[in-house]
């Protein structure tokens, strides 16, 4: 999990309001070529996204098309993590925004809402 302390509680008590439960019964379609534990990644990410927006916390992980190939920035609120120098990049969305989240998470636990 990405979120620690009152970020981790209040992100919880938010997807039970919401009715963003995940169950063990609900399996991938055959043919798939995620497995269920990165499926649930994906969808805990795209969750604590859609959270932090609601929070006033916005995170924003866009393509950055200066190399070879394409790879991604983390830019959390006002602040860019990781943009424009080629090793400080991620290869995939989903690795930049688990970068956003943690930083999220540390701007979150510090501040009171």
């Amino acid at each position: 999990m990405l979120l620690t302390d009152k970020a981790r509680e209040e992100y919880f008590e938010w997807r039970k309001q919401k009715g963003f439960e995940i169950t063990l019964s609900q399996t991938p379609s055959q043919g798939t070529p995620y497995t269920f534990a990165e499926l649930y990644n994906i969808y805990e990410v795209t969750l604590i996204c859609e959270w932090l927006d609601a929070v006033g916390i916005w995170i924003d992980t866009p393509p950055l098309f200066d190399f070879s190939e394409v790879k991604y920035g983390c830019v959390v609120g006002n602040t860019i993590i990781y943009s424009g120098n080629k090793d400080k990049v991620f290869n995939t969305r989903l690795e930049a925004k688990m970068q956003a989240i943690e930083k999220a998470n540390e701007i979150y636990n510090s501040v009171s809402f």
